[in-house]
C-alpha cells in the first residue's frame, strides 16, 4: 500500500484559458492550488463550511460557486437584499480567513501573451506546470517528498483533461531530466456537480487573486484575507509573499493598503516567480472553536 501525504491539493481556475480572447475588465487567467493538511481539513474546514450552509440554506447540498454568488443567481437570489448579502459575505469571509491552508497560484497576463503573439499557448497547461513545481517545493519543505499527493480538479472535457494529463507527464519528465523529480503526484478529476468543499474554496479564492493583479490600487478585502496564505517558500518565518506571474517579463506589483510593499525584487527561476517584500499582517484567530464559529454565522 502506498504511503500517502499528510496534504491534499484542490485546484480551480478563474478567467478564460483562451489566449486570443482578452477581456479588458479581466485580462488574466488564474490557476489556484489550495493545499490543506488532511487532519485540519477533516476536523475544521469541513464542519465549518457545512455549518455555514446549514445556517443559510437549511442543508449542505448547495455548491458555493463564486460566479453564482457574485451574480446572485439561484440559489443565491436572497443576496439581492443588501442586509442579507452583507451578512452572508462577512460570514463566508470569516470562515475562509481563519482556515489553515496554503495558496499556490499562477497568474497569466493575457495581454502579454497577445503581445508576444503566442496564440497557440495553452494557458491551463502553462499555469499547471508552474503551480506543480511550487507544490513540489511546498511538500518537500514539509517533509512530504516521495509520498502520494492527490490534486483534485474539476473535469473540463475529455480532450482538455487528456491534454492536461499529457502536460502533467511532460512536466514530470522534464523535472526528472533536470535531476529534480516531481514524484508522488496524482490527478483526480471530479465532476463539475461534485459538492467538494475543497474545490469550492479553490473557486472562491481564485478570482480575488486575479482582481488584485489587474487593479492593485483598488480596495480588495478578499485579497487582504488571502495574501497571508500565499506560499512563502521553505522559510515559514519569511515576510516574503508572492505569486508566480507569466509571461516572465511581467514586473512585480506593489501591494496597496495593509500590505503596502516596502521593497521589490525578482526571484530568478524557470517559472518566473515574482515576490514583493511586505509588512506582515496581523495574526488571524486560531481555528479551534467549532461551535462558536457555527453560531456566528447563524441567520436570524
Amino acid at each position: 500500500m502506498p504511503e500517502y501525504s499528510d496534504y491534499i491539493i484542490y485546484a480551480d481556475e478563474s478567467g478564460d484559458p483562451n489566449p486570443t480572447s482578452v477581456d479588458s475588465d479581466y485580462p488574466v487567467f488564474v490557476l489556484n492550488f489550495c493545499v490543506f493538511r488532511k487532519d485540519v481539513y477533516a476536523d475544521s474546514v469541513l464542519p465549518a463550511v457545512a455549518g455555514f450552509k446549514f445556517a443559510h440554506f437549511g442543508h449542505d447540498m448547495v455548491v458555493l460557486h463564486e460566479h453564482d454568488i457574485r451574480r446572485r443567481n439561484l440559489p443565491f437570489t436572497f443576496l439581492q437584499d443588501e442586509h442579507n448579502r452583507t451578512e452572508f459575505m462577512e460570514g463566508l469571509s470569516g470562515i475562509i480567513a481563519v482556515m489553515d491552508f496554503t495558496i499556490i497560484a499562477t497568474v497569466i497576463d493575457k495581454r502579454r501573451i497577445a503581445e508576444q503573439q503566442t496564440a497557440t499557448a495553452d494557458l491551463y497547461e502553462l499555469s499547471f506546470g508552474s503551480c506543480l513545481t511550487q507544490a513540489h517545493d511546498f511538500l518537500q519543505s514539509h517533509g512530504q517528498y516521495g509520498k502520494g499527493v492527490h490534486i483534485v480538479m474539476e473535469r473540463r472535457g475529455i480532450r482538455e483533461d487528456n491534454r492536461l494529463e499529457r502536460e502533467f507527464q511532460r512536466t514530470q519528465e522534464r523535472a526528472t531530466s533536470a535531476n529534480e523529480p516531481l514524484s508522488g503526484f496524482e490527478i483526480i478529476f471530479a465532476d463539475k456537480k461534485t459538492n467538494s468543499t475543497g474545490l469550492q474554496i479553490a473557486d472562491l479564492t481564485a478570482r480575488p487573486i486575479g482582481r488584485h493583479f489587474v487593479a492593485p490600487e483598488q480596495p480588495n478585502r478578499a485579497w487582504n484575507l488571502l495574501s497571508p496564505k500565499l506560499f512563502n517558500g521553505s522559510n515559514p518565518d519569511s515576510d516574503e509573499r508572492g505569486l508566480t506571474v507569466l509571461p516572465e517579463t511581467r514586473k512585480a506589483r506593489r501591494y496597496p493598503g495593509p500590505l503596502t510593499a516596502i521593497g521589490n525584487y525578482t526571484r530568478p527561476s524557470a517559472t518566473g516567480s515574482y515576490y514583493s517584500k511586505t509588512c506582515r499582517p496581523p495574526a488571524l484567530p486560531a481555528f479551534n472553536e467549532r461551535t462558536q464559529l457555527h453560531s456566528s454565522f447563524r441567520r436570524p
